[in-house]
């Protein structure tokens, strides 16, 4: 896995200070930035009128908002590549558990 975020956080844990002290002072500021300009959060949210939805209902619910949370994401997120015969998309996002 590459790219320039991986890259910034790869620097991040090699910041050395003059002491042990100093040195893990330096990677919680520089990770508290990194953390602020390159993790994106988003929520979407639906509201459901129907009590007791049909398995059928609440999968189409979860595409929707699947597919909600792709194009929020596809700014700031999602790397496309282009060529004659193929459109390539690319994310990287962490596990939640």
């Amino acid at each position: 896995m590459e790219g320039k975020s991986l890259e910034k956080l790869r620097k991040i844990m090699k910041i050395e200070g003059t002491d042990r002290k100093s040195g893990r002072i330096a990677r919680e500021i520089e990770l508290e930035d990194w953390i602020k300009t390159e993790i994106v959060e988003i929520e979407t949210s639906q509201s459901v009128i129907k009590r007791g939805l049909s398995s059928e209902d609440e999968d189409f619910i979860k595409y929707y908002m699947a597919y909600k949370m792709g194009d929020l994401l596809m700014d700031d997120c999602i790397d496309v590549k282009s060529t004659k015969t193929k459109i390539t998309t690319k994310i990287w996002a962490l596990r939640r558990k």
